[in-house]
């Protein structure tokens, strides 16, 4: 590791003193360090003192399935449990109520971290430099290279560009691709030219890779980390040149890469999240809503007509802080859409949804009885699911009037969408959007709490189907409807299944039901997605004491048929808490003695390289610079629908990502 020690940080000292790092095989090791001057890191010791069960639950893990051990089974419709290069939902089910409330879940519930600058400086980024030098695990490489990207600050001595920057020539291509998502993460406007480079395919980008050209994931992931980096940024300029480089690639009529093009697209989104007030950010707004506009004029051929889809969405969010104008400009576009009804419009249906979602309101009669209209007269079979999310986001009587009779009337499939629907008609927003116009959160609209009370609260006293309440539930969460917790207390008492009690753990810890903390803490000890409900539900009420115990868990997982599951199960479940007092122990996972830790027969990595690799992720989670974490903005206002590798593929995708 380079660099200077001057600020004393943990693992710089780690490597300086020979200190003996964690060793599963000697859970009793104690360090060689001070106690007066580490004395967290002795308690962080303290903590991987043991050993514990196996987790198990729904993640599939590695493609290979890790060291002689295949992956684990996948139930349908399962919420995606992610990492960079380990894990994700194989057969993302976009269908699922459960995929979207998953993708979206941090708008609405858990908290921000309490990690500090100091953190990031003298904890998570030291560890995962030293990471970066030490592993030749693909898995280790490419977490700690996103974990540093999240946690980066503009220090010139902690060479956090130079570092990712190294690694976008890597012989593995999931490193690679994590290196430019971490570039993106740094929010550091010295990366820019960078990554114009390789998105665009130029002869500095080549020659950062250290290729004859920029490999099409890498050119894809570089429009996401341009967005990103812009929407991570403070500065106009920055988001200036960012937009410039993503221009320069929509305009490339030559350009025939699906994956892509939507790559560039979803990076205007991106970029759109972080548009401020202003001359200049106007002017920034304008320029890239022209050149949106002109490309959706374009005739595509049907491969990139699919692609073409995300160019709404990115529409969307370049609106949402704009003018009246600029919103009404975006409703033109999304109506037209849904009217004019083309074959090869086909996967812009359930953009030009979500687009009226963000951004009509209750007086918007006209677009309003458009989207009702596709609800009984549907252009594809997804978009009445979507209608369901976007009436909520509405609101106004008419929304309500619709979200209704689809949960009372609607087909199965149809009725949990709507019951989350309904929640968000009655959800009130913590800061209206005159308050922070900046943040892009519309104008509280007239919450019909009372209402939704009667349709939800009357129907989980008799509704019998399990995955129906779970959606109830959140609902009601959502609505803030207290009067429903003792009701939803006594049946998440009564569920056996995890698959379902989990949601309502999470709707309880909503409407800050305190007699039910302790069935939250109790899922602590628990397997698999449960693990993450319970952690998220606990990060709701305010409660991060309980994060030791995971770390505990992830520490003392041992080989089995779902260690994998365990692993990315208890880092999720330490991403929801974000606590920075699990910063040292996570280290030490990271940095473990290599050399007394035996390698399989056929060469293949141990269990420690997945546990440093999950304990990577946890960190770049926990230390992220954006308080509710980078998934949240990748996935606002995104139609994560199209079937495009790059979105999801079950382990690389930019949504199978945490």
């Amino acid at each position: 590791m380079t660099g200077s020690r001057e600020s004393g940080t943990v693992a710089q000292e780690l490597m300086a003193t020979g200190t003996q790092l964690y060793d599963p095989h000697t859970p009793q090791a104690t360090t060689m360090l001070s106690s007066a001057r580490f004395p967290a890191l002795l308690t962080a010791l303290c903590l991987l003192v043991g050993t514990v069960l196996a987790h198990g639950g729904q993640y599939r893990g590695p493609t290979s399935g890790g060291p002689g051990v295949p992956p684990g089974p996948q139930s349908p419709g399962a919420p995606v449990l992610g990492g960079p290069t380990t894990g994700g939902n194989a057969n993302l089910d976009k269908t699922s109520w459960q995929v979207w409330w998953q993708l979206n879940q941090d708008r609405y519930v858990g908290a921000t971290g309490n990690a500090t600058a100091k953190d990031r400086s003298d904890v998570a980024i030291p560890a995962m430099r030293f990471a970066l030098e030490r592993s030749k695990s693909p898995d280790v490489l490419s977490a700690s290279l996103i974990a540093l990207g999240k946690c980066a600050v503009d220090d010139p001595k902690l060479e956090v560009r130079q570092v990712l920057k190294k690694h976008l020539a890597d012989a593995n291509g999931e490193v690679r691709e994590a290196a430019v998502l971490g570039l993106g993460l740094s929010g550091l406007a010295t990366a820019i030219e960078d990554l114009s480079g390789l998105l665009n395919d130029t002869g500095a980008g080549r020659k950062l890779t250290g290729r004859s050209n920029v490999d099409e994931r890498m050119r894809t992931f570089s429009g996401y980390a341009l967005g990103l980096l812009a929407q991570r940024s403070n500065s106009a300029e920055a988001v200036g040149k960012a937009l410039d480089g993503l221009l320069v690639a929509l305009s490339d009529q030559s350009l025939q890469e699906r994956d892509v093009l939507t790559g560039v697209l979803n990076g205007i989104r991106l970029l759109g999240l972080n548009l401020g007030e202003g001359a200049t950010y106007q002017r920034l707004r304008w320029q890239a809503m022209d050149a949106l506009e002109a490309h959706l004029a374009r005739n595509l051929s049907a491969k990139l007509a699919v692609a073409q889809s995300h160019a709404l969405t990115a529409f969307a969010q370049l609106a949402r802080n704009g003018s009246e104008r600029d919103r009404e400009r975006a409703i033109r576009l999304a109506v037209d859409v849904l009217e004019r009804g083309r074959e090869a419009e086909a996967a812009s249906y359930v953009s030009a949804t979500i687009v009226l979602g963000e951004l009509l309101q209750p007086k918007d009669s006209e677009a309003i009885a458009v989207l009702v209209k596709q609800v009984s007269q549907p252009r594809d079979s997804l978009v009445p699911k979507f209608a369901m999310i976007a009436f909520g986001q509405i609101g106004g009587p008419t929304a309500l009037e619709q979200l209704t009779k689809a949960f009372r009337d609607g087909k199965r499939d149809v009725q949990p969408w709507a019951a989350l629907g309904l929640g968000l008609l009655a959800h009130e927003p913590v800061v209206a959007a005159a308050a922070a116009p900046a943040t892009g959160t519309k104008s509280v609209k007239p919450a019909f709490r009372s209402e939704v009370e009667s349709v939800l609260l009357g129907a989980l006293k008799s509704e019998g189907r399990d995955e129906l309440k779970g959606a109830i539930a959140l609902g009601l969460g959502l609505a803030g409807v207290r009067a429903a917790a003792p009701l939803l207390h006594k049946i998440a008492t009564d569920t056996r299944s995890h698959d379902h009690k989990g949601h309502l753990l999470v709707a309880l810890a909503m409407l800050d039901h305190r007699p039910s903390l302790n069935l939250a803490k109790s899922g602590l000890g628990s397997t698999g997605v449960y693990l993450g409900h319970a952690a998220l539900a606990l990060a709701q009420y305010g409660e991060r004491g309980g994060s030791s115990e995971v770390a505990t868990s992830l520490a003392g997982i041992v080989m089995s048929p779902d260690y994998l599951t365990g692993l990315a199960a208890c880092a999720q479940a330490l991403g929801h808490l974000k606590n920075a007092a699990d910063l040292p122990s996570l280290v030490l996972m990271v940095l473990y003695d290599k050399a007394r830790i035996p390698r399989h027969a056929r060469g293949e990595a141990s269990i420690e390289d997945y546990r440093a690799a999950f304990a990577a992720a946890a960190i770049g989670a926990i230390a992220d610079r954006d308080p509710r974490g980078f998934g949240a903005q990748i996935a606002r206002g995104m139609n994560y629908t199209p079937n495009e590798q790059t979105i999801s593929n079950g382990k690389t995708g930019i949504i199978d990502i945490f």
